[in-house]
């Protein structure tokens, strides 16, 4: 008596294997390269100034972040009219009320709410600029610390 044994070839056995590495390799690069961040990536975000009718106070409010935004990447830098820098904030996890030099006692205040860890919509920057010369070539640049570079930039007028 003899019995006829079936199996799968080896060549077939091989492509097999191989084809079932490369579809599992292919799942866990998928799954990892979402978790990995891009640390020379800046996310972008839109700036926006509104004067009041004396000319001499801003409220500047924020609006479309590409992607979430911790406050404590974020510095907060204001320039004059020559592009001098006035004012520069490293800390906008904390509600800040600054006095820039040469403003006498005009300030610049970032607002938030005790809870935020990352720029929203509801922050806003208010400028007190009342008895200077704020306004025309004003400044005011939202820098991504990572990578040092500008998410956002506009000028006062």
């Amino acid at each position: 008596m003899s019995k006829k044994k079936e199996a799968v070839s080896p060549v077939i056995a091989v492509i097999l294997m191989v084809a079932i590495t490369v579809v599992l390799t292919s799942v866990l690069y998928v799954m990892v390269s979402g978790l990995v961040e891009d640390t020379n990536f800046t996310p972008h975000m839109k700036l926006i100034a509104a004067n009041s009718r004396d000319g001499h106070n801003y409220t500047i409010s924020m609006t479309g972040f590409t992607t979430r935004i911790l406050l404590r990447d974020c510095n907060l830098v204001f320039t004059n009219a020559t592009g001098e820098q006035v004012y520069y904030d490293d800390n906008l996890l904390e509600n800040t009320t600054t006095v820039p030099t040469g403003w006498a006692a005009n300030r610049i205040t970032f607002n938030k709410r005790s809870d935020d860890l990352q720029l929203n919509a509801v922050q806003v920057i208010f400028v007190n600029g009342y008895g200077t010369d704020l306004g025309e070539g004003y400044g005011v640049r939202i820098i991504y610390a990572p990578t040092g570079d500008s998410m956002d930039a506009i000028t006062l007028k």
